[in-house]
């Protein structure tokens, strides 16, 4: 459906933009496209980003009374605190943001497309981006710091990395630096690449940044959560080297060595944050609905066995797999270590304790409960 509408939405931009190019309207100009039959709105927005602008987008916004919304830009730029404002905008209601094929957007029209939620673009579709500036009284221009520096954290706060932002920032105001599909996923920006009625999604063409993340989060599942999680570091060990390898065809070795210099720092940051339980139980679920396979294939226990409605609940739940693969190591280890007398009373413990988990159905809640009581049990929290 979204491919038909992205070639429609091709035709009538391009109207909209040859009328208020003869209008010689200076402010940008705010259309909405209501297709029948379609429940996604399409906000045309086309021209110069001018005061004012980003309250009558507000406006626009509250007249769809809640409707979600792409938002199709092109322009030549404009404002740059009007843009982040839009922008701000977007990414508060989660619109996705096209720029159609063979249409112009540039600095501030860039900066609101990069805000979706999604974001449309096809080969040919003319993005270009460049440092902020001011034109002095004699009509030169100078960059302005504080333009940028607001740029900069806005970029940051929707989440793009650095690379992106000083790829973003980086032309003077006499220049501009394109952003194709190839240069997105390069920097580390998400896209969504169209090909007429094709979409290649981030999933299919995954970004540089992605993919050392991928990298570097196998490499501390290896390290942190292998034992924990019932894992073969043999398996961990040849998807991380397939990820690489991927990543290696995709940007070369030097463009992954350069971003995997500091990723791994970031992971380690990310884990002294959360501790080792709670991020092992994030990254390893996160990781196999990415479709990487290292071995997380499941609980402890065989699905093809499950009986009871909780143990079904389980193993559909990729959060559950986690706790309840640790939960069956640390049992495996204090049995082991355990005098006769003590395995006997953890053996009744981890009786009771499963009767406890069993006895919650498919009441969700009640099993991660009874999963953290039980951890805290084995010492962890």
């Amino acid at each position: 459906m979204f491919n038909w509408l992205f070639c429609t939405v091709k035709v009538v931009t391009s109207v909209i933009i040859s009328f208020y190019a003869a209008s010689a309207v200076s402010a940008a100009n705010f259309d909405v496209l209501r297709l029948p039959g379609f429940e996604n709105v399409i906000i045309m927005m086309t021209g110069e980003v001018t005061e004012g602008d980003a309250q009558r987008f507000e406006d626009v916004v509250a007249s769809l009374g809640g409707v979600h919304a792409t938002l199709n830009v092109s322009g030549p730029g404009g404002r740059v605190n009007e843009a982040l404002d839009i922008g701000a905008q977007v990414q508060q209601h989660r619109f996705a943001t096209m720029v159609s094929s063979e249409t112009e957007c540039y600095s501030a029209c860039a900066l609101i497309w990069l805000a979706g939620s999604r974001r449309y673009l096809s080969p040919d579709s003319a993005i270009g981006v460049h440092a902020a500036f001011q034109t002095r009284e004699d009509g030169t221009q100078m960059e302005s710091g504080v333009a940028n520096a607001r740029i900069g954290a806005f970029l940051n706060m929707i989440g793009l990395p650095l690379d992106a932002i000083t790829y973003i920032t980086t032309a003077p105001p006499n220049a501009t630096l394109p952003i194709t599909p190839a240069i997105a996923r390069n920097v580390g920006i998400d896209v969504y690449e169209q090909h007429g009625m094709e979409t290649v999604t981030p999933a299919a063409a995954p970004t540089a940044h992605f993919l050392a993340r991928q990298t570097a989060e196998l490499a501390a599942i290896s390290t942190q959560c292998s034992e924990l999680l019932q894992l073969e570091p043999a398996a961990v060990r040849e998807a991380m080297e397939t990820t690489l390898r991927k990543a290696h065809e995709g940007f070369g070795g030097e463009r992954m060595a350069a971003i995997l210099s500091w990723m791994p720092s970031e992971i380690r940051v990310d884990v002294d944050r959360e501790g080792f339980l709670k991020w092992c139980f994030e990254a390893a679920p996160r990781l196999r609905s990415e479709g990487l396979s290292f071995g997380f294939e499941g609980p402890s226990f065989d699905c093809a066995r499950a009986s009871s409605g909780t143990e079904h609940l389980i193993c559909d739940d990729l959060e559950l797999w986690g706790p309840d693969r640790a939960i069956a190591a640390l049992y495996a280890v204090h049995r082991e270590r355990a005098t006769p007398e003590v395995e006997t009373r953890l053996r009744d413990t981890q009786r009771s304790w499963i009767a406890w988990r069993d006895g919650c159905g498919a009441d969700a809640a009640c099993v991660v409960e009874a999963y953290r009581q039980r951890l805290k049990d084995f010492g962890l929290e």
